[in-house]
């Protein structure tokens, strides 16, 4: 069998239709893939709140949390409310923002956003290594609560820390 060159010309035309082919169908292919991996994670989210009844930010922290952090919860569910598309009336202090609300799914800044949202508001930094361990808004108001104290009394921590 002898192959001319016009049939080696023809076979790279060829692969590169192919790949432009692939292209072109490759991107929507992968947006459409996208768009219906974050309708799936908010139809997670949604119907993980769902059983709840509704509470505004108010009746969510006298419901919630002790008189002592009631007000920090309602501000800390007010600033969460922004960085989710959830309606958040049916949260509840234990749902973990990553695993039950799927904050990094539905948008994968919103997390980084969220803490810094947190640390301007109260004018504070929360520990790196304390972000590990929060996981729901109540960890997080308890390290928050933890730190303003903290700031207050001027005295150094006291193990064990919420936030450490």
């Amino acid at each position: 069998m002898n192959l001319s060159p016009a049939f080696f010309d023809h076979v790279a035309t060829s692969a590169k239709l192919l790949s432009a082919f692939a292209v072109v169908l490759g991107i929507p292919a992968s947006v459409l893939l996208i768009k219906l991996r974050d309708a799936q994670n908010l139809r997670r989210a949604r119907a993980h709140l769902a059983p709840r009844p509704p509470l505004d930010p108010t009746a969510f922290a006298a419901t919630y949390f002790p008189a002592d952090h009631a007000a920090l919860a309602r501000r800390l569910h007010e600033l969460l409310a922004p960085h989710l598309p959830l309606d958040l009336t049916r949260l509840h202090p234990d749902d973990r923002l990553v695993e039950d609300l799927r904050m990094d799914a539905l948008d994968s800044m919103s997390t980084i956003e969220f803490i810094l949202a947190v640390e301007k508001e109260f004018s504070l930094k929360i520990p790196t290594g304390a972000l590990t361990g929060i996981s729901t808004l109540r960890d997080l108001t308890t390290c928050i609560a933890h730190l303003l104290a903290e700031r207050a009394s001027s005295t150094p921590p006291t193990p064990p820390s919420p936030c450490q």
